[in-house]
């Protein structure tokens, strides 16, 4: 007959089994989290993070016990935790994604903490995961991250305020956006009021707040919310202060150290309307029973991670573990081929493969179609068209044929989207043969295209490999295509290049008349047979005389 004790001593190992698989993801997250927190050093806004992490391990030294929950639910939710730690971390690899990689430690972590008792209240360590959390960052896109969008909208919200502000004291000013003009000052708010990144301080110091003196979820996420409003009020005043400081006193305080010290002592009054309003939570909001223990020694977790027998490790375990050790190795593979690049993108590629190109792989007539003039874009490398273009310009009287040479791409890049973005609409997309090319099995993505009631273009566009091989067009472009490309794109180098295939260049040829239909299909196909030639060339490193 099994006793009340033996079953207390089995759902205590077993959530110490759990724990430690935990410690163990959390481990072999360790180099991808390492450059999270390397590009997290970037941002202005995050300056204060090693703070927060010194704090975090202070108060884990101090309030661990080591006493585990024997509550069977929070196993279960564990168990679930674990296994989409594990899934975030396999796509983190696979994205080489050191956010994701993030976000499946915060997951991992969360198993630790909401497992293990305070030291002294009694209730589970996950306060403690708050301040881990806080410096996780909002999700994003490859062009704008959340934080930054949140500190966009705290700059038009501040402008505003001061406006009224301004009105209120009847002082004349100009709003343009996140500029004010007043009295021969321009003052644009993303300079002058540079403060309003304490927002993402004063979230960082509520939620420490909260974790010190271990306040409950109400209070935590009321005194959180109370950030963003004083970091709003702190910084609408400290705008208003230039304004006024720049009118009444003739004073410059949009730089130097006056600027400095308006800026920390708008931060100190910040920091003080939270303590303030930590205060007034504590008497309205009932409080969790328990108070922070003094700092003691790191013994508990010791004995926690004292490694087991060999015969009380189970298969479901070894397996487990395995999993997670080809993870971090794959983690360091990717970091010893690429060590030094930017971790918060995806990188596209594992080196430089724009290919050196010039004005004479176009030839200077292609039927009637004489070139008049060949030029040269760069832009950034995350660019939605490519880092580099080179482009050629044929013309015919008044008629004129584009041909762009456009590099380099991930996969399939659907260049209609692009035109949309620059004011076309996509009348008709089809994917055709090429013209007099019909039994090569080449074909080529043809779009009408319109811009407002007058204008009219016709577009023919295709992505070839780096051996010039065309690939495959999608036969629509719809949202299931789109997410399949998109997905299948941003996967990591090593992993597309195996499956995919690692690179890809685009070659367009575009016109605003729509009467030259045949005349482009014989420019695009003299254009993509001229890339196809001389492609495979430049990547072996050769040469060719034009």
């Amino acid at each position: 007959m099994t006793t009340a004790t033996e079953t207390i001593d089995s759902s205590t190992a077993a959530g110490t089994r759990m724990i430690r698989l935990a410690l163990l993801a959390i481990a072999c997250q360790l180099p991808f989290v390492a450059v999270y927190f390397v590009n997290l050093s970037r941002f202005s806004h995050y300056e204060f993070f090693p703070i927060i992490l010194l704090a975090f391990g202070w108060l884990l030294r101090s309030r661990w016990s080591g006493e585990v929950h024997s509550a069977g639910w929070r196993r279960r939710l564990g168990w679930l935790l674990l296994v989409v730690s594990l899934v975030a971390s396999a796509t983190a690899l696979a994205f080489m994604s050191s956010w994701i990689a993030y976000f499946a430690t915060l997951l991992s972590a969360a198993v630790v903490f909401g497992s293990v008792r305070d030291r002294e209240s009694g209730r589970s360590l996950l306060y403690l995961w708050v301040l881990l959390a806080v410096l996780w960052q909002p999700p994003y896109s490859s062009k704008q991250t959340g934080d930054v969008i949140l500190t966009s909208v705290m700059q038009r919200i501040s402008t505003r305020q001061v406006s009224m502000l301004l009105d209120w004291f009847q002082v004349p000013h100009v709003n343009q956006g996140t500029v004010i003009s007043i009295s021969g000052l321009e003052m644009g708010v993303e300079e002058a009021c540079s403060g309003i990144q304490s927002l993402f301080l004063y979230v960082a110091i509520a939620a420490l707040c909260s974790v010190y003196f271990q306040r409950g979820w109400i209070h935590l996420l009321v005194l959180l919310g109370s950030a963003l409003l004083w970091a709003l009020v702190t910084n609408t005043l400290r705008i208003f202060t230039i304004a006024i400081g720049h009118l009444g006193l003739g004073m410059d305080l949009t730089h130097g150290w006056l600027h400095d010290m308006l800026g920390y002592s708008m931060m100190v009054l910040g920091i003080a309307l939270i303590a303030s309003c930590d205060r007034l939570l504590e008497a309205l909001v009932r409080q969790p029973s328990g108070v922070a223990s003094d700092p003691g020694a790191w013994r508990p977790m010791c004995e926690l991670w004292t490694l087991p027998s060999i015969r009380s490790v189970s298969l479901g375990d070894m397996a487990f573990a395995s999993v997670w050790g080809l993870l971090l190795v794959g983690q360091l593979v990717d970091l010893g081929t690429l060590f030094g690049s930017d971790r918060k993108q995806v990188d596209f590629f594992a080196g430089d493969s724009l290919v050196d190109v010039d004005e004479s792989w176009m030839p200077e007539q292609i039927g009637p179609w004489g070139l008049t003039d060949y030029h040269r874009q760069s832009r950034s490398v995350v660019s939605d068209l490519g880092q580099r273009s080179d482009v050629w310009i044929y013309r015919r009287g008044s008629e004129e044929i584009i041909v762009s040479f456009d590099q380099v791409f991930p996969g399939w890049h659907e260049l209609t989207r692009c035109y949309e973005g620059q004011g076309w609409q996509c009348r008709q997309r089809q994917v055709v043969p090429l013209a007099g090319r019909e039994s090569s099995g080449l074909s080529v993505v043809r779009s009408g295209m319109a811009r407002g009631r007058d204008q009219q273009g016709l577009l023919l566009f295709a992505l070839v490999d780096r051996s010039g091989w065309v690939l495959e067009a999608p036969g629509q472009w719809d949202l299931a295509s789109s997410l399949y490309h998109r997905i299948r794109n941003r996967l990591s180098p090593r992993i597309r290049s195996s499956i995919f295939g690692a690179e890809a260049y685009q070659i367009q040829v575009f016109s605003s008349s729509v009467d030259v239909e045949s005349e482009l299909a014989e420019v695009f196909g003299t254009a993509i047979g001229r890339i196809q030639e001389k492609l495979p060339i430049a990547m072996a490193g050769g040469s060719e005389s034009s």
